[in-house]
């Protein structure tokens, strides 16, 4: 769809594999296409307050997080930090607590997945 963002943590794509300073400037690029961002059905398109709630579903590996852990991250406030790109959002908020270690294998995420 062509993409300009860049990923930092393996320095390259969008300008200069770097994150963006002072007077840079930007191309916009070619058009998609007329239309394609209109034809979005309008009940897929999200709803972006300021304060958002997000919606969980415990998945594959909850059963490495304990029982206070999983209420922690349910109930707790967490903001998106600047150390966020198009792999993933840093969340600073309270620690989650993990039954042996936070080092959970990783494995397919599906978009939104925490």
């Amino acid at each position: 769809m062509g993409s300009r963002s860049t990923y930092l943590r393996g320095g390259f794509r969008g300008l200069e594999g770097r994150a963006l300073r002072k007077g840079d400037v930007l191309e916009s690029g070619q058009p998609i296409g007329p239309g394609f961002f209109s034809s979005l059905l309008a009940e897929l398109i999200p709803n972006y307050s300021h304060d958002p709630i997000p919606r969980v579903v415990l998945g594959p590996q909850d059963e490495e997080i304990t029982e206070e852990g999983v209420a922690t991250f349910l109930t707790a406030d967490y903001t998106i930090t600047q150390r966020s790109d198009w792999m993933g959002c840093l969340l600073e908020g309270p620690p989650i607590r993990h039954k042996i270690g936070p080092d959970i294998i990783s494995d397919a995420m599906a978009f939104g997945s925490i």
